[in-house]
């Protein structure tokens, strides 16, 4: 049996075949078998012919690669379907005559779940993950996610999985009853074609999810509520986990296909709102922040096993949670990293360097003297290192800046700071090392995106106080907005000087001080991209959603910028100028985009 995905020009991505009686059907569209048109296509097509081979008993489905199937094409989101949309290609898997079994290892996530739970029976090796992340992108799952899990394992329990967005590993996944047997991870196609065998041999038929009510839990009082409350603490400020509860409290009190329809609404309905596609911009972005167009993927990385922290601000450091500057915190970050060891001044002595790898320090002139080992990458996490100095002497070439973002729960950012001279192998070290720590790494040349712009907030926020805020109020907007003002240095802000001649201490307004403050965040930003200091536009919006708590679903503040529009932020900042002083007013790069209709996002795809 070869594949029927071979008609026309349509891109081969399906492979079926037969081991006896049963047909296998291979998802081959790497890398992460993505549910785009053409896998869809050859999927339904495949389906169908193995159902009209009298020869063929039962299907297994099966990804190659490395997993089964990552979820849909996001791509194609924002899109009508085209071919076959996912939900109708999911009912027709799942209305087959014969017996279809996932073979799941690596990921299946979102659609690629949605897609095992159409199928009748599901196998799975220890390693794979399984999971509904859509929540992530501020959607919900969109293709019958919502109804059939809960079918499954029940309410409580995908409640639990779809408002989280967490995968579950193999062990979970097989108490939950979301997987009917394990297989070991180089055997999976045989024992899957193997209990497939054993479910002929039974007599055992297809098995629809859709069909079984009996785990659902529709008058459970106080669930839904209880959820809801929960989410709203936990998410607060976000609409796709409430939206996510709404779909699976409509599995248990719609019939099938109308609970069905009010998910595949609520889907599309998120899809076009601000939330998801900021959520979404996101994520894109913090992929986009990986690639330095000057910089091979194959660039040869350097050993990195041993840290050494030198200079009086960093002795003791990271061996406390409590480390307050950037240095110190990078430092404790280190001293959690798996294969990592921190050496530490022991009194007043320095560590031994001989055998180091890299070398932290808060200051330049605490690296300058240095007798490091011949080869040691040389790091300064100051929140304004002199780009000069990292170019200056010898060994500049492995010099550069390292910083961890603001002091904040869960901040996964790396700023890392490119000298004039920093040469490629230390550059792509640097990368790996974040990678390697579970850090959103964003390269920068010039000085630190983060710092810079934030001591700009802060700067506003003072010129707010001094012309009648109050701390507490401005610490309040930026709270309401969804920023952790108080650990950013924003919950008590001082006056920025007295007023100025002319000007007299009055009543500000909440819409005020939170226009100001992110006109005055976007410029900032807006002058770090002109000066070319930043790579693009989303990398800004990636330093502050992963380094300053800038929430998911606003996207970050040059995406924003760019969904209120150029030219009302260039007319705020001119009008400022002309009340507050020329130091007000708004960037060139800000003038030229505004004039010509253009956003921040164009500069990202511009050619090279």
């Amino acid at each position: 049996m070869g594949s029927p995905n071979t008609l026309g020009s349509r891109k081969t991505v399906t492979e079926l075949r037969r081991a006896g009686a049963i047909a296998i059907l291979t998802l081959a569209s790497p890398p992460v078998n993505a549910l785009s048109e053409a896998l869809r296509l050859g999927i339904r097509d495949a389906v169908a012919v193995a159902e009209a081979d009298s020869e063929v008993s039962a299907i297994v489905l099966i990804g190659a690669g490395r997993m089964f199937c990552g979820g849909a094409d996001i791509t194609e989101f924002g899109r009508p379907w085209q071919g076959i949309g996912l939900g109708a290609l999911l009912d027709a898997v799942e209305d087959a005559e014969k017996p279809v079994v996932a073979a799941i290892h690596g990921m299946a996530l979102g659609g690629g779940l949605e897609l095992a739970l159409a199928c009748h029976y599901r196998i799975a090796t220890p390693a794979a993950r399984l999971g509904q992340p859509e929540v992530k992108l501020g959607l919900v799952p969109g293709a019958g996610g919502t109804q059939r899990l809960p079918r499954l394992i029940g309410t409580e329990k995908a409640l639990a999985m779809i408002v989280s967005g967490e995968p579950v590993d193999e062990r979970a996944a097989r108490d939950l009853g979301l997987v009917d047997a394990i297989a070991p991870e180089d055997r999976l196609e045989a024992e899957a074609v193997a209990f497939a065998e054993r479910l002929l041999a039974e007599g055992q038929g297809p098995r629809r999810v859709r069909e079984d009510d009996s785990r659902l839990e529709p008058g459970r009082l106080g669930l839904f509520a209880a959820a809801r409350e929960e989410a709203a603490r936990r998410y607060r400020g976000f609409e796709a986990p409430q939206a996510c509860i709404a779909c699976v409290e409509a599995a248990g009190t719609l019939p099938f296909a109308e609970a069905l329809a009010f998910e595949e609404r609520t889907f599309f309905a998120l899809m076009r709102g601000a939330q998801s596609i900021a959520q979404r911009h996101a994520f894109f972005a913090e992929r986009e922040a990986a690639k330095i167009p000057d910089l091979p993927a194959a660039t040869p990385k350097r050993t990195v096993r041993q840290v050494a922290l030198v200079g009086s601000d960093l002795a003791g450091a990271g061996s406390s949670g409590a480390a307050e500057g950037p240095a110190a915190r990078l430092a404790a970050i280190l001293s959690q990293g798996a294969g990592l060891t921190v050496l530490r001044a022991a009194g007043a002595a320095p560590p031994d360097l001989a055998s180091c790898d890299l070398v932290l320090a808060a200051e330049m002139r605490d690296l300058a003297p240095l007798d490091a080992g011949p080869e040691a990458i040389r790091a300064v996490a100051a929140d304004a290192p002199d780009p000069a100095a990292l170019a200056a002497g010898s060994g500049a070439e492995r010099v550069l800046g390292l910083h961890p973002g603001a002091a904040l729960p869960g901040a996964r950012l790396l700023e890392i700071l490119r000298g004039p001279a920093t040469a490629p192998d230390v550059l792509a070290t640097a990368l790996g090392l974040a990678r390697g720590l579970g850090r959103v790494a964003v390269v920068t040349r010039g000085g630190f995106i983060g710092p810079r712009m934030l001591g700009r907030l802060r700067q506003e926020a003072g010129r707010l106080v001094r012309e009648g805020a109050s701390p507490e109020q401005v610490a309040r907007v930026l709270t309401e907005f969804g920023l952790a003002a108080a650990p950013l240095g924003l919950g008590a802000v001082a006056p920025d000087g007295e007023p100025a001649a002319g000007h007299h201490r009055r009543a500000v307004s909440d819409d005020e001080i939170l226009e100001r403050c992110l006109d005055t965040l976007v410029d900032a930003g807006a002058r770090i991209l002109e000066a070319g200091e930043a790579l693009r536009a989303s990398d800004i919006d990636v330093v502050w959603l992963a380094g300053y708590g800038w929430p998911a679903y606003r996207g970050g503040p040059m995406h924003g910028a760019d969904a209120q529009g150029l030219p009302a932020l260039r007319d705020r900042l001119r009008a400022r100028a002309d009340s507050h002083g020329p130091d007000r007013a708004p960037s060139s790069l800000i003038e030229r985009l505004a004039a010509e209709g253009g956003r921040f996002a164009d500069l990202d795809r511009r050619p090279g």
